[in-house]
């Protein structure tokens, strides 16, 4: 899955240059997500139909009912902390005003970029987590530490590097009219340490079943979001 993932970005990035480079509208960009998506999807089937089974098309509607009840939370999940992020930015957009989402929507592109690397390294270590859980506790726990000093041996020094180096990459990436979103890149890569860690432990308790436990957290993080936005936005701004 990190594979095709990241092939999922490539493929997109590729096409993207190529819309910027010949001219065409905004509407290319949603088409060449569009490819990038189908590619990727495409891939992914084949991959499952050769190494692990063949699907076969039927309808169990107690299977699917099941399914549907025990991905409720994991749906619940991902529009929380989606969601979360695109409200700060309209609130952001409407306190603040377009001058602050531009600062703030370019750096956290970088942000995301780093993010999504940290993700997928958990995506690797899922399927032996759910594997050792609960029958071999001693591997489990070994694992996570092994998974842990790799997340941190990475969100150290990259956030460190770019706090460091806030002002130098802004300016190459989006010009000397940006160079006040360094402080916000800054914050960010300071909050990335710590979304690092929780990331590891977000997935494995997914991993495990516990995945009631994570939405709890969610809405929570997100209701704490939105209150410290509308609460801080007006005085700080971006």
């Amino acid at each position: 899955e990190a594979i095709v993932n990241t092939l999922t970005k490539i493929l997109l990035a590729f096409f993207g240059i190529m819309v910027i480079f010949f001219g065409f509208g905004v509407i290319w960009v949603a088409v060449c997500y569009l490819v990038s998506i189908t590619i990727a999807n495409i891939i992914s089937f084949v991959i499952l139909y050769r190494k692990t089974i063949k699907p076969r098309f039927s309808l169990d509607i107690r299977f699917i009912r099941d399914t549907l009840l025990a991905s409720v939370p994991i749906v619940l999940i991902a529009l929380f902390t989606g969601i979360g992020d695109k409200v700060s930015t309209i609130l952001l957009g409407n306190i603040s005003g377009n001058y602050g989402v531009g600062l703030f929507g370019s750096v956290y592109k970088l942000y995301e970029a780093f993010f999504f690397l940290s993700g997928s390294i958990m995506v690797v270590f899922l399927p032996l987590f759910s594997q050792y859980y609960p029958q071999q506790m001693d591997n489990f726990k070994r694992l996570y530490r092994i998974v842990f000093k790799i997340t941190i041996s990475i969100a150290l020094p990259v956030s460190g590097g770019i706090i460091m180096l806030s002002s130098q990459i802004i300016v190459l990436f989006f010009g000397q009219e940006y160079l006040p979103a360094a402080r916000v890149l800054r914050f960010l890569f300071i909050a990335f340490i710590f979304v690092c860690m929780n990331s590891s432990l977000y997935y494995i308790l997914i991993s495990i079943g516990k995945q009631r436990l994570v939405l709890v957290g969610s809405a929570i993080t997100f209701l704490i979001n939105i209150t410290l936005c509308l609460l801080l936005f007006p005085s700080y701004g971006y």
